[in-house]
């Protein structure tokens, strides 16, 4: 009987659940705003479901969302005043009580007058590689951030390891945490950094050996804010079976394709080895294929620490979907993965003006406005439109003056001539005696 009611509630559990929204009620300014949602949807969730309101009316807001299984996750940069907000999940077709529902789904929250003691960004990664994260202090006094490393999401993963193994020996193996222009700092030893007053640092980790996909945790926290911060390694990591001499920066891509746009990212290859490397190929992932062009097939040297660029050409095609894969660099039985995640719009009301995290100076551009024309490459920047090369401003064509001033003058000439010519010797001079006499 209890079997049968276990199996009973197993069966009917997707039926009858729904759209859940995980969220805090409320937020400090500046601190990175989180969420989680779940539930039985008919479709993938994209950005484009997402969607921030501040009372009534809809506010653009730069975030980002990752997506587990059926579970989604998403982290967005504050930088709105105090007030009342909701985020809400529109256009999506899910189950409830074993009926097709479209109904948005909200959830209110506060952002508050004080400001957090500190933020995070991103607020989680998926990856495979190392990867960096930046903390910025927004107190006008030093803080300390403490790192919970003993955290575990990740329940099977938690029973096949030893009572004795630390979290961070699970998930980094090795790991140390590299603070930018300090001393490196070996987190078995330190638990904790400092920040100086409105002070910005950027956190290395050193991810090592992973057995099987992985998705773990570790908190921040000072006295006033706390944060979960999600690190999700979607296959394994064996750095034992090759010594890696290459490395990708940006380690992570996320592109946004929109209707009749293509678009080109750039990316560099570096190697950090101590010897020469030849004869390097690249392989992009079968999903990817279809929709990206690579500049190069093969570098033929690449000396220690000189990097290259490789410029990636994305092709949109009318399927709204997301599409992850990598770009793999192989040398000698030794590769390094660029991951990288491929979100399509599909219809022209999908079209929205795409934003990026970067300034137009940081593009290494020029903003500009009409009627000013860019003669380089145009790009979509943080604080507008900018141009990758020369801008100009179009030069008036007088040419349509020119010829309304021919047009005038001849009229003007004309009429000149008929009053001198014509008119004056046809008007002659009145005889009155002629016309007494009775002659013309």
């Amino acid at each position: 009987m209890k079997k049968f009611v276990i199996f009973a509630v197993l069966f009917l559990l997707p039926l009858i659940s729904a759209v859940g929204i995980d969220m805090n009620n409320d937020f400090n300014q500046r601190e990175t705003l989180t969420a989680k949602f779940s539930g039985n949807f008919l479709e993938g969730v994209s950005k484009e479901n997402v969607v921030f309101y501040r009372g009534h009316v809809k506010i653009p807001i730069d975030f980002e969302i990752m997506n587990i299984e059926n579970d989604y996750y998403i982290y967005a940069l504050n930088d709105k005043s105090p007030g009342n907000y909701s985020l809400s999940l529109e256009n999506l077709k899910y189950y409830k009580q074993g009926e097709i529902i479209e109904d948005a789904i909200s959830k209110n929250f506060t952002i508050n007058e004080p400001f957090a003691d500190f933020s995070i960004n991103p607020g989680f990664i998926m990856t495979t590689n190392n990867f960096e994260l930046t903390i910025q202090n927004f107190q006008d006094t030093e803080i300390t951030i403490n790192i919970d490393k003993e955290i575990n999401i990740d329940e099977e993963i938690i029973q096949n390891e030893s009572e004795e193994q630390g979290f961070l020996d699970g998930l980094f193996g090795n790991l140390f945490l590299s603070i930018t222009g300090k001393t490196t700092l070996n987190l078995e030893e330190e638990t904790s950094i400092t920040l100086s007053p409105n002070e910005i640092k950027t956190i290395t980790f050193e991810i090592d050996n992973i057995p099987e996909p992985t998705l773990k945790k570790i908190s921040f926290y000072s006295e006033n804010t706390f944060y979960e911060f999600l690190v999700y390694i979607p296959s394994p990591v064996d750095k034992n079976k090759y010594s890696i001499n290459l490395n990708f920066e940006p380690s992570e891509l996320k592109v946004s394709l929109y209707p009749n746009i293509t678009q080109e990212e750039i990316v560099t290859l570096k190697n950090i080895g101590d010897k020469l490397l030849e004869n390097i190929t690249f392989e992009i992932s079968n999903d990817l294929e279809p929709y990206v062009n690579i500049s190069k097939n093969e570098i033929y040297n690449l000396d220690v620490n000189q990097s290259v660029e490789i410029t990636l050409l994305f092709t949109p095609v009318n399927i709204k979907q997301i599409i992850e894969g990598e770009l793999t660099a192989k040398i000698s039985g030794e590769t390094e993965d660029l991951v990288i995640i491929f979100e399509m719009f599909g219809n022209e009301s999908d079209l929205i003006i795409p934003s990026t995290s970067k300034t137009c100076e940081e593009l290494n551009g020029t903003i500009f406005e009409e009627p000013q024309e860019c003669l380089g490459e145009e790009r979509f920047a943080k604080d507008g439109n900018c141009c990758i090369g020369e801008i100009e401003i179009p030069k008036k064509d007088d040419t349509g003056l020119i010829i309304g001033w021919a047009i005038i003058m001849t009229i003007i000439i004309a009429l000149v001539w008929f009053f001198k010519f014509k008119y004056k010797k046809s008007k002659g001079e009145i005889d009155l005696f002629k016309i007494a006499k009775g002659k013309k």
